[in-house]
């Protein structure tokens, strides 16, 4: 787990940093579409390392399996790590000026999404199973930045799909924002 925290840092340096540049520092934003193709190979990269950590963990857990008593919320670092990396994917395809570029950052994120969707969802089942068997149920709040990444990063990808391909998404945004 604590493998993926570099990878979520990094995320979150490219977030904060490609998010209000534009804006602070206007002579800057002329040159951002220019920045578009650099940032979407930053962001593969990105999705390449938590991909590969991600089936090291999983290769370690088939051979030594967890025993779920001991399992706790920071077990989700993982998740966190693929809802920041999904973030900056949905920030490239909704900044970009560039159609291949959006798609391709798109299509990346909403992979990033489903696989920290899935993941999350057992491992939330299996955190919140063997907290209740040891009677215990700490920080639960830990839950909420994880899917407000992986909603907000939905949301992102609606904009993009009704930006850039035409689609009619008021009601699945809606859905998104309500849940």
């Amino acid at each position: 787990m604590t493998r993926k925290r570099p990878i979520a840092s990094i995320s979150m340096t490219a977030n904060v940093l490609w998010g209000p540049l534009a804006f602070f520092v206007p002579s800057l934003s002329g040159i951002l579409q220019g920045l578009m193709l650099p940032s979407l190979i930053y962001f593969m990269m990105l999705l390449l390392v938590l991909l590969a950590l991600e089936a090291k963990v999983l290769n370690v857990w088939m051979v030594q399996p967890v025993d779920p008593d001991e399992l706790n919320f920071p077990w989700l670092l993982d998740v966190f790590a693929f809802g920041l990396v999904s973030l900056t994917g949905t920030g490239i395809a909704a900044i970009s000026g560039d159609a291949a570029i959006a798609s391709v950052a798109a299509f990346g994120s909403f992979f990033s999404i489903c696989i920290g969707l899935f993941v999350f969802t057992v491992k939330i089942i299996s955190v919140i199973h063997g907290q209740a068997r040891v009677q215990s149920l700490p920080a639960y709040f830990l839950v909420i930045p994880i899917s407000c990444l992986l909603g907000i990063s939905l949301f992102r990808i609606m904009g993009n799909l009704q930006n850039h391909f035409g689609f009619a998404v008021t009601v699945p945004s809606f859905l998104i924002l309500n849940n």
